[in-house]
């Protein structure tokens, strides 16, 4: 149980029942923030501190994150260090070593001693020497200080190390002053408040001018040592200070509450990053004496009574969604036929801004910047829960025509719509939505893989649309009856009109080109036979290829984007700080920030529409309903779960598993009005269909999503 994410005087306070428990959430903590700047800068450039802290890193070195960090990229400093000889047993640079840069090492050489030798012993002292060898963290990239000159000399030669390295762009610098900008510096405090080697009362804790200062009489043996300055600390990206123990409480009441009069002003009270965030990792008895609002009684609830943390989560889960229907209700409220405060043109146009513009730029920016071969390799099971999801909606759409018995021109419409969900727009939606808060369960990286998941799912859903689903949607030879062809006209137009927004609400333009009719010769017959009329459908299905609509921009982009993220060249030379066309992705970024809010304000006025007629029946649409947004849902869990436990998922990313449930949860995707269009069939009672789904979806959404925060990821 954890309190996370509490803000106090602009600093994050994250406190955990236990040591255990805080460990987790600190290495799931450097992991993201490694991703994040891997990904902006190309390295990670972190400084440590010694003491515990060391040992709290020792997670880093398990799954998932052993095989997720992209450790060729870390750049390792000490915040401060002991003027000892790096053998020496109070060094930081063999405390680090040993319980850090090294384990993961050793235990793997443990194994293999063990299976060669028959026995477990330990290995010999001298192969843990060498770091280029055996970890995955570059030799060259780890810079400890000179340990056999004087403490004086020894920060005058660090500083210059890391001068060189802000020339080069390993190091960043300030955007306040000339400090070297580290991405993530990480501090232990003491009983006492001391950071890094900065103590109370000591004229390092004072200096100003220097990167890096020395003192030679610590009260901590050994009393000579080297140490950033609180300026360079200041100049951090990412700060985080640990505490853990009641021996560190009175210290961490001082340093976040404030110093009274019987208090010195302690170094840790001065840690307050100018443009970075602070982040406080605690365990309840270092934070049993700060003074929150209502904070024992707060927590003494939180640890006892699992349901207010559950109503806690429950409520997270719960706003993005609100959020979102939010939007939906003042796209009702524009297009409603009584208020015309929007016409449907508008709607229209701004559906296909969506379609033409800010969803191919949302797919290229999030997906071309995080999808890598390496990534392809291990995001293989997205495509397959697409189609294991249908696989399963099509068992169940059987089940349903078998139960409820619709009229018999509609079996296969019941079959489809109850198999394929939206994958695309509403999925994109939700993810934006649960990531706009900075707090979200899911990491500073959340919005960029929870888009690029989606938008590698699309790319096998589309195909599938215009495979499965396109003939699937072909009517039935007895649909097609000897009719007039002026009351023909009449009819299709009456049908295209009712379903004229469910068709632009997502993949808009599919039908802009007409059904190919091309009119008839007033001197030919007005009447038509059933097997003309059929031959002349099958032309027009000819005509119109699933080819040409497969090859949309949005899937158009999705490509690119594989194809520019699979190659590093391409991809530095467009995504990153540093790349000649940043300014363009960036620009296209700006344009994609338009797609959530403008997919729920056309749904909106989809919903103002209302249900058109149908004649599927009562029993099949609540037949349908239900298996969709309430059946398939439990299944999907189950599938998930299972996959999970057989190691088929990306080990320790929620926002992977959330992404695959959310396959298995949304309402019938709205392309399948535009399919129906297409294909002239079932066109009123998707419309229908879609308007009572998406309605009801709010509420089942809202109950699958509490259930996957609290009980699932």
């Amino acid at each position: 149980m954890a309190l996370s994410g509490y803000k106090k005087d602009g600093r994050e306070l994250r406190i955990f029942e236990n040591v255990d428990e805080l460990s987790c959430n600190f290495a799931e903590y450097i992991a993201e923030l490694s991703e994040v700047s891997i990904k902006e800068r190309g390295v990670f450039a972190i400084a440590l501190s010694g003491g515990s802290l060391v040992k709290l890193m020792g997670k880093l070195c398990e799954a998932p994150y052993n095989k997720t960090v992209d450790w060729a990229k870390w750049y390792i400093f000490w915040v401060d260090e002991r003027v000892v000889a790096k053998s020496h047993a109070d060094s930081n640079y063999k405390l680090v070593k040993d319980g850090f840069l090294s384990k993961q090492y050793l235990f793997t050489e443990q194994a293999n001693l063990a299976a060669d030798s028959g026995h477990s012993e330990e290995p010999p002292v001298g192969v843990m020497h060498s770091i280029v060898t055996f970890v995955p963290i570059v030799h060259g990239h780890v810079h400890s200080i000179n340990d056999s000159v004087t403490a004086e000399q020894a920060a005058e030669d660090y500083e210059f190390v890391i001068r060189q390295l802000v020339k080069t762009r390993v190091v960043s610098v300030s955007e306040i002053n000339d400090c070297p900008k580290f991405d993530l510096i990480l501090l232990g405090m003491g009983p006492d408040g001391h950071i890094a080697s900065l103590f109370p009362n000591r004229p390092a804790f004072n200096e100003k001018e220097q990167w890096v200062t020395f003192i030679t009489d610590s009260p901590k043996a050994p009393p000579e040592r080297i140490t950033f300055t609180l300026p360079v600390i200041n100049s951090a990206a990412n700060v985080a200070v640990v505490a853990t123990g009641a021996s560190k409480a009175e210290a961490a009441h001082v340093a976040i509450d404030g110093a009274g009069a019987d208090y010195p002003v302690l170094p840790a009270m001065m840690v307050r990053p100018i443009n970075g965030e602070l982040v406080w990792f605690l365990d309840i008895a270092a934070a049993s004496k700060i003074e929150v609002a209502n904070f024992s009684e707060f927590m003494f609830w939180f640890s006892s009574y699992p349901m207010i943390h559950n109503k806690i989560e429950s409520l997270s889960a719960i706003v993005p969604l609100l959020k979102l229907l939010c939007l939906a209700l003042i796209g009702l409220i524009l297009g409603h036929r009584k208020t015309q405060i929007v016409p449907k043109a508008t709607f229209k146009l701004l559906s296909n801004l969506v379609f033409a513009l800010f969803l191919p730029c949302l797919t290229f920016i999030n997906l071309g910047e995080s999808i890598t071969v390496k990534n392809i390799r291990q995001w293989w099971f997205i495509p397959v829960n697409v189609l294991v999801s249908t696989a399963v909606g099509l068992v169940l759409g059987v089940l349903v025509v078998l139960i409820c018995r619709p009229p018999p021109q509609y079996s296969r419409f019941t079959i489809i719509t109850t198999a394929f969900g939206n994958t695309g727009n509403l999925p994109l939606a939700i993810v934006g939505s649960v990531c706009h808060d900075e707090d979200n369960m899911f990491g500073p990286d959340c919005k960029k893989k929870g888009v690029a998941y989606v938008s590698f799912a699309q790319c096998v859903s589309v195909i599938l649309v215009y495979t499965l689903v396109y003939h699937m949607m072909e009517p039935p030879l007895e649909q097609f009856e000897t009719v007039e062809w002026g009351e023909k006209e009449e009819q299709q137009k009456s049908v295209e009109m009712s379903g004229y927004l469910v068709v632009q609400a997502e993949w808009p333009g599919i039908d802009d080109d007409g059904d190919g009719d091309g009119g008839v010769d007033g001197n030919e017959s007005r009447q038509e036979v059933v097997g003309c009329f059929a031959a002349r459908k099958m032309g027009i299905v000819a005509e119109k290829t699933p080819m040409r609509h497969i090859l949309q921009p949005p899937t158009v982009a999705s490509l690119l984007a594989i194809i520019v993220g699979m190659i590093p060249q391409m991809k530095s030379f467009i995504f990153g700080y540093d790349a000649p066309l940043s300014v363009i992705s960036d620009s296209l970024e700006i344009l994609a920030r338009a797609m959530v809010p403008s997919v729920m304000l056309i749904l909106g006025g989809m919903l103002a529409e209302g249900p058109d007629d149908s004649k599927l029946g009562r029993r099949t649409t609540i037949g349908i309903i239900l298996a969709r947004l309430v059946v398939l849902p439990l299944v999907g869990i189950g599938i998930v779960v299972a996959s999970d436990k057989l190691h088929f998922l990306v080990e320790g990313d929620r926002m992977y598993k959330f992404v695959l449930l959310l396959q298995y949860t949304t309402p019938s995707a709205i392309l399948l009005g535009a399919i129906a269009s297409l294909r002239g069939y079932a066109v009123r009672e998707s419309s229908a269909l879609i308007f009572w789904q998406h309605l009801l979806a709010v509420f089942s959404l809202s109950l699958y999503v509490v259930l996957y925060y609290n009980v699932v990821l």
